[in-house]
């Protein structure tokens, strides 16, 4: 799969390769899944369950399939 920008809207986590994001945790747990509000650039805000202004780079997220769009994935694997 190839790389692919994120937008607004979309579903997140950081990366699990990230030990230590650039702006920190904040009251973000590792593996918690957010909505991203906003983009400027190489950084943007991520609206988490406990840090609804949570700041990140980009580079340390990772998009995360919506739990509907992960069981039509699934459908449609068994017919291929």
């Amino acid at each position: 799969m190839g790389k692919t920008r994120l937008r607004a809207g979309e579903l997140v986590r950081v990366r699990c390769d990230i030990l230590s994001p650039r702006f920190g945790w904040g009251a973000v747990s590792p593996g918690e899944v957010g909505s991203i509000v906003s983009v400027d650039g190489r950084l943007c805000r991520v609206s988490f369950e406990k840090d609804a202004n949570w700041r990140g780079c980009l580079k340390e997220l990772e998009h995360v399939m919506h739990e509907a769009d992960r069981a039509l994935e699934g459908v449609v694997d068994m017919y291929e």
